[in-house]
């Protein structure tokens, strides 16, 4: 275990309650974090698990023209291959007759 936290909600009788925590991490890593839920008598009721991946995740990027077409080149850096889907939106626009930025509606999201 490498951190405890342990705080008190109220939860009512309703078919759902919010309650959240915040936690820094210094160290890039897969962390597994589980809930453990009781009752004011401290009988065990409920438990969960999830599972985050935070990452330090960059990436370089380059481009060129030719003619009428733009070739970007993204080449992402992050700690885990593979385990992490990245989606890259890309935003395009061109300067009008008016030289006024347009957005072009042409836009394609991709995975890596």
């Amino acid at each position: 275990m490498v951190d405890f936290r342990h705080n008190q909600y109220n939860i009512t009788d309703t078919h759902s309650d919010w309650f959240e925590q915040e936690y820094e991490f210094d160290n890039p890593g897969k962390y597994t974090f589980t809930v453990d839920i009781y009752d004011a008598e401290w009988n065990h009721e409920d438990s969960f698990e999830f599972t985050l991946i935070m990452s330090d995740e960059s990436f370089e990027s380059d481009f060129h023209l030719e003619n009428a077409t733009v070739y970007i080149d993204l080449a992402p850096h992050t700690n885990y291959e593979g385990e992490i889907l990245t989606n890259y939106y890309l935003d395009v626009y061109r300067l009008n007759e008016n030289d006024e930025w347009d957005t072009w509606d042409n836009q394609q999201v991709y995975e890596v």
